[in-house]
Formats: structure tokens, sequence, C-alpha cells
């Protein structure tokens, strides 16, 4: 009945199955062997090794979570990430200032009051126009000087349907 039941448990649960086959096999060995101590001691010590070696296998496997646990920190991840998500949505919100409303393009020579020139304007006054974050307007800087809101082309990632988004709010000049 016992050998039935460790049938039926994995190959490292059959604990004395496996240390019996392993003595067995290594004494068999040293007996045919030159039968030296030496060699004996030496397979003691790696049997040792070995028990240990499984010992340490079977606490990792027993400490293993269960499929359910990780659903659950798989849920949990889910729900955090979608706050997350929500939470930055709002900071944003919260961060970009009320678009001016587009009173036509400004004149080639000047910009209005509240518009952004991009030859003069630091890099956090240049963020306030659509579709640039710091590292268009760290590009816009570099770029300087632009001849007209056009020109804006020149700055990596702003093709013309981007130029069309900026033109649209207004808020882009050259001085």
């Amino acid at each position: 009945m016992l050998a039935a039941k460790q049938h039926e448990l994995p190959w490292y649960r059959r604990t004395p199955v496996i240390i019996v086959f392993v003595v067995v096999a290594f004494g068999i060995g040293v007996g045919s062997g030159s039968g030296e101590a030496d060699d004996a001691a030496e397979f003691e010590r790696e049997i040792a090794q070995l028990a240990d070696e499984r010992d340490e296998l079977e606490t990792a496997l027993d400490q293993r979570p269960s499929v359910s646990e990780v659903e659950q920190l798989e849920e949990r991840v889910a729900e955090l990430e979608g706050k997350l998500e929500q939470a930055r949505d709002e900071a944003d919100s919260a961060t970009e200032p009320e678009p001016e409303p587009a009173t036509g393009s400004a004149p080639e020579g000047g910009c209005e009051q509240g518009q952004v020139d991009i030859n003069s304007a630091g890099i956090q006054e240049l963020q306030r126009i659509h579709e640039i974050g710091p590292e268009r307007a760290g590009q816009i800087v570099d770029l300087r000087p632009f001849g007209s809101v056009d020109e804006l082309t020149r700055v990596s990632g702003i093709a013309e349907g981007r130029l069309g988004g900026i033109k649209a709010q207004g808020l882009a000049c050259v001085g």
C-alpha cells in the first residue's frame, strides 16, 4: 500500500524512494570500484548535497502561490493601474491651462497678448502650445529662429497634421 501511495506522489515527494535509489546506486558503484574510503566519503558528501538540493527544491515548490492567489494579484494590479491612469488624467487636466480661443492668426510681425512667441518663450511657456511637451519644447529652443509658425515642421514629430492643430489653437506665433 505504501508503494502505491509513493507512485501517486510527484517525483520530488518520493523522498525515501529517491534516497534509497541513490544510496543503492552509489553503494554498488563503491563496491565495484577501488573500495577506497575517500571515494565512499566523497559519495556520502554528494548524496548529502543532493538531499539538501532536493529539500530546497521541495521548500521552494511548497511556497509557490496558488492559481487563485495569482489571479487575485493580477486583478489588484489591473485595478491599481486603472487608478494610476485616472490620477494621471486628473493631474494633467488640473495643470493644463485653459486654451485661449483662437482669434485668427497674428500678423507676421508680432504676437498678440496671450500668445506664445516660439522664438523667445521658455520651455515651460512653449508647453502651453497644443502637442508640445518638454522634449519638443527643447527642440524648438535648439532650432530657433523660426520665420513663421509653419517652420515648426523642422521639429521632430511635428508634421502637417500636428501643425494644423497648433495653428488652429492660435496660441503659437512668431514675434
